[in-house]
C-alpha cells in the first residue's frame, strides 16, 4: 500500500515500542491506504482502482500492528 501519513503518525503515537516508524511501499498492485476519515472527504486516494478497501482497513490493520508490537520484548535501547 502507499500509506497516508496519518497512519504512520498514528502507528508512532499508539506504538509501545520507542523508535516505531512505519516503511511503505508506493506502486504497488493494492494502490492507496486511507484513513476513515479521509474515506469520507473523498479525493483520488479513494477512488475505485486507487483504493480497493473498505473505508475501516487501516483501523483493522493498525489494531494488528499495535498487538504485534505490544507482543514483542519492547526493553531495548
Amino acid at each position: 500500500f502507499e500509506v497516508l501519513v496519518e497512519i504512520g503518525l498514528e502507528l508512532k503515537e499508539k506504538s509501545p515500542a520507542p523508535r516505531t516508524f512505519l516503511i511503505e511501499l508506493a506502486n504497488g498492485s493494492y494502490g492507496y491506504l486511507p484513513p476513515p476519515n479521509q474515506v469520507e472527504l473523498g479525493g483520488y486516494e479513494t477512488w475505485p482502482g486507487t483504493n480497493n478497501l473498505e473505508p475501516q482497513a487501516s483501523v483493522q490493520l493498525m489494531d494488528a500492528l499495535i498487538e504485534m508490537a505490544t507482543s514483542l520484548k519492547t526493553d531495548l535501547p
